[in-house]
């Protein structure tokens, strides 16, 4: 089994730099009837499934390889000081729907495999 180590540490990094461009410059914009459930909910399992369609190895190598980005984007991230732990709090909804995205872009790769196989 080949070692796509050096391939997912790339995208992984362009995963982050994607991940803490949108939330520091592009999630202002939304409006605020929906910025709960495209910057919380929406936005992170597509950064997800993108992971989950890029990487390369097993399902729980691809959850290791993600599981850092939310973290490390929040870190990054300037907090409001009126909340000043409010974004350590949202960091877990975040991971939540980070892995739930890579495990969907996980099936859809593999459903993908196996119905080209059959052809």
């Amino acid at each position: 089994m080949k070692s796509y180590w050096k391939i997912n540490v790339v995208i992984c990094l362009l995963l982050l730099a994607m991940s803490y461009y949108y939330f520091s410059y592009l999630a202002v914009n939304v409006p605020d009837n929906y910025a709960l459930i495209v910057n919380i909910v929406s936005i992170p399992f597509l950064f997800g499934m993108l992971g989950g369609v890029c990487l390369r190895g097993r399902l729980f190598e691809r959850i290791l390889y993600v599981l850092p980005i939310p973290i490390i984007t929040v870190i990054l991230l300037v907090g409001d000081p009126y909340y000043p732990g409010l974004k350590y709090i949202l960091t877990g909804p975040l991971l939540l729907f980070f892995v739930t995205g890579v495990g969907a872009g996980y099936l859809l790769i593999h459903q993908a495999v196996r119905l080209l196989r059959r052809c």
